[in-house]
Order: C-alpha cells, then sequence, then structure tokens
C-alpha cells in the first residue's frame, strides 16, 4: 500500500563507489536506501549494532559499525570501496521527529575529502508520513526517492564548509522535491 518512485534514477551512478546521505525520518529510510544497489553497506551506530532485532542482520551482512566517529574506520571503509560498494550514511544522526533536514554531522563529508570519493545525496520525500518516528504502524502513501547530483570535495573548502553545501543541497533539493510531488494525493490515511 505504499507507492514507491525513483525520480531521475539516471543521477545513480554505481560504477564507481560513493558516499550516498540520505535524510532520515523513519526505519525505513535505509531499507530504501539499500534497495537503490546491491553494492550498498550502511555505517550504523551502536545501539543499530548491538539491537537484538537489526543486529544480526547488520553483523551478518557486513555492515560498519561506528562508535566514535567516521573517521576511525577509513581502513575498513576503503577496503569496502576498493570492493566495489557504496558507502550509504544519515548524516543527522538520527530520525527526524518533524521529517524536515535539521544539522548534518560531519563524518560523510570527513569521509569524502579523506578517501577523494564524490558523495551522492538522496532526498527522500513521504517516509514520514509513512512511517514517522516512535510509530510502529506502515501507512499507505507515496514514496519518492529522487537522487541529486553528485557533491565533489573541495580542497580548499573545511569540513564544516563541506558540510554545511552538502546540508544546504539536500534541504533544497528536499524543498523542491516536496513542492512538487506531495499533493492532496501524496499521504492518505490507511
Amino acid at each position: 500500500h505504499v507507492k514507491k518512485v525513483v525520480l531521475n534514477p539516471e543521477k545513480l551512478d554505481y560504477s564507481q563507489p560513493s558516499i550516498v546521505i540520505g535524510n532520515h525520518t523513519s526505519f525505513l529510510d535505509i531499507l530504501t536506501v539499500l534497495m537503490l544497489h546491491p553494492k550498498t553497506i550502511i555505517m550504523v551506530k551502536s545501539w543499530v549494532y548491538n539491537s537484538p532485532i537489526f543486529g544480526v542482520f547488520i553483523r551478518y551482512a557486513g555492515y560498519i559499525f561506528v562508535e566514535k566517529g567516521t573517521d576511525t574506520n577509513i581502513d575498513l571503509v576503503k577496503k569496502q570501496m576498493e570492493k566495489g560498494y557504496s558507502l550509504a550514511i544519515f548524516p543527522k544522526g538520527t530520525r527526524s521527529v518533524d521529517g524536515e533536514i535539521h544539522r548534518f554531522h560531519k563524518g560523510a563529508f570527513v569521509l569524502s575529502k579523506a578517501l577523494n570519493i564524490p558523495i551522492q545525496p538522496v532526498v527522500i520525500v513521504g517516509l514520514h508520513e509513512i512511517n514517522p518516528k516512535n510509530d510502529i504502524m506502515i501507512n499507505a502513501g507515496e514514496l519518492y526517492v529522487q537522487p541529486l547530483d553528485k557533491i565533489y570535495p573541495n580542497p580548499d573548502e573545511s569540513d564544516k564548509e563541506y558540510t554545511k553545501r552538502g546540508q544546504e543541497i539536500m534541504r533544497e533539493g528536499f524543498k523542491q522535491t516536496h513542492k512538487k510531488y506531495a499533493t492532496t494525493n501524496y499521504w492518505y490515511d490507511s
């Protein structure tokens, strides 16, 4: 009862690894990003890694565990990228209660610069209404996945500036996608 549409799929180029970033409003965001390509892994925090529900799958799939910052796992990320994997990170760090894109942590951007690989922003519109934070119900509705143009690290830019640039690109992409597709048919209670 959820209609899923990937807009502009040609912008999703997995021929070379990248860091895929997405806005985070629902448990379903992770599945949405992972379904984009089979060579995608995620970086998870300790509560996910140690979860009795998700932890077994996370460990079996070989996803990357981070406890003290993304820069502590650069070698492991590099090894996975040499195998052709892209790494998905939700730079907000936690699910948004109001569905908006809030302040990003800089980890994805630090990795992008350290490994000299691009960031692939992916805007997700609709999951906040389909499965809001702290709700176990999955409502009927429409889900739009909008890949944006890749962002490349600029050596003259600080980590903070790069993070801010990525955050602004995501916010504008979300605003435009939401405005275009969040019509009266976009969400309805199941």
